[in-house]
């Protein structure tokens, strides 16, 4: 018998067709591996109903939202209306199924609201009801302080969630289901020769997910990476296969991602410290860092750009090549005619290029080319 925890993105509970392929996912998981936790997040993405962003919006559009308790409340709310109804419809296909906030299965947080991290899973209640034989869905995202308080874990936290259980229940797998077929050599949205990845090692994909790809969480790696019993794999909900495996592998993929509207800056050592500290006030952090003999180089949140606390620098799109072809020297040679900008090499195997936004869709399809094809 193995244990398994899946996660089922938003547009995978948006409605009750992608919760008939959820619910066949889970019926088949449990019938071969027996033990089955589930996390969710909530509903769809915003402008749907139940959506976090759209509950949110119960404040008023535009507003900068205080990061209290109060409003890890409502954020709560999208993931335990989107886990009550999937545990309600396993029920009625004879599937027994029980639900679980965060809290109630055991995630304990600081109280660091909005933003929270994971102090540890307290099991017991999740292991009674597996050794009952009961589906347990759990909610994304959130969890409860020692004194009681609900909390949110912020942004791809029902990442986070899933292989933190993984890693406190000692699960032999985490499958994160989303609504693409893996993680791609880039955005198949913008990038036309894009490929799926088979296999990532952990610091790779680590890499890729904190500076700027989607599908899945860098503090969610982070986990996966503590229990390195558990397997992880990148899936589709609605196209069956094993998606992208992540885990101890000497990986010969290069991959390639974005962040763009960052304000780029190059300052002194001293002057990046206190940086760093007052993005930490704005509940912010750099996309990337690098400390050269030029001085400290940073990209943060476009947004920032004019307050008398936050240097002076230039909006710029913001490519990040990863992979054992990622070097400056086959950066340098994809670059387009008229690209003006920084080449900066942030680790062994990952290289970040500024670019004009007006030339970012060019340079991207380049620089996937001519380092992911090769």
């Amino acid at each position: 018998m193995k244990r398994v925890v899946l996660k089922f993105g938003g547009t995978s509970v948006a409605d009750a067709e992608s919760r008939q392929a959820v619910a066949a996912i889970i019926r088949d998981t449990k019938e071969i591996c027996g033990e089955l936790i589930v996390v969710v997040s909530a509903m769809g993405r915003k402008g749907a109903p139940y959506a976090t962003d759209t509950l949110l919006q119960v404040y008023g559009d535009g507003q900068d939202l205080p990061k209290n308790r109060e409003q890890d409340m409502i954020y709560a709310c999208g993931e335990i209306i989107s886990g009550s109804v999937l545990a309600q419809e396993l029920n009625t296909q004879g599937l027994r199924s029980v639900f679980l906030t965060g809290g109630q299965a055991g995630i304990e947080t600081d109280d660091h609201y909005s933003e929270a991290n994971i102090l540890t899973v307290h099991t017991d209640r999740l292991k009674k009801w597996l050794a009952q034989d009961y589906i347990i869905i759990v909610a994304g995202g959130q969890g409860m302080t020692a004194s009681g308080d609900i909390t949110a874990t912020g942004r791809g936290g029902s990442d986070t969630t899933a292989c933190a259980i993984g890693y406190y229940t000692g699960a032999d797998e985490v499958r994160i289901y989303t609504d693409v077929y893996g993680i791609y050599t880039g955005d198949p949205r913008v990038i036309q020769n894009a490929r799926k990845i088979p296999c990532l090692s952990y610091s790779q994909c680590h890499r890729l997910a904190a500076y700027g790809a989607k599908v899945i969480h860098p503090r969610a790696v982070a986990y996966a990476e503590l229990g390195q019993k558990n397997v992880l794999s990148v899936r589709s909900t609605f196209l069956r296969g094993s998606g992208t495996k992540i885990g101890d592998y000497e990986s010969r993929w290069n991959g390639i991602t974005a962040s763009r509207n960052l304000l780029t800056l190059t300052t002194t050592a001293e002057e990046g410290a206190g940086l760093v500290q007052t993005l930490k006030q704005y509940g912010a952090e750099p996309c990337y860092t690098l400390s050269d003999e030029l001085g400290f180089h940073c990209g943060i949140d476009g947004r920032l750009m004019g307050r008398e606390d936050i240097p002076q620098g230039q909006l710029r799109d913001v490519i990040f090549a990863v992979g054992p072809a990622a070097t400056p020297e086959n950066v340098s040679k994809t670059l387009c005619k008229d690209w003006e900008g920084e080449i900066l090499r942030l680790s062994e195997d990952s290289v970040a290029v500024t670019v004009a936004p007006e030339l970012y869709e060019r340079q991207i399809n380049l620089l996937h080319d001519g380092i992911c094809l090769v």
